[in-house]
């Protein structure tokens, strides 16, 4: 199983929010995910307040071969 960190769209047109996970690479941009690293909203005023990450499960899977996409 190839496991990517990808960004899995949400939101409607013209207003993007993304959430950061870790997905099976055989599956969609936005299926089924294993689990859920945090978000991210582009349109957030805040320049800090626009990602969220959960870097310890971030370092994890990249630990155990998880490919950045």
């Amino acid at each position: 199983m190839a496991v990517r960190i990808r960004m899995k769209r949400f939101g409607r047109k013209g207003r993007p929010f993304y959430r950061l996970c870790a997905v099976d690479g055989r599956n969609p941009r936005d299926g089924r995910v294993l689990e859920e690293l945090g978000h991210y909203d582009p349109m957030c005023g805040e320049v800090d307040a626009r990602a969220v990450l959960n870097g310890a499960r971030i370092d994890h899977w990249i630990g155990v071969g998880a490919q950045p996409s």
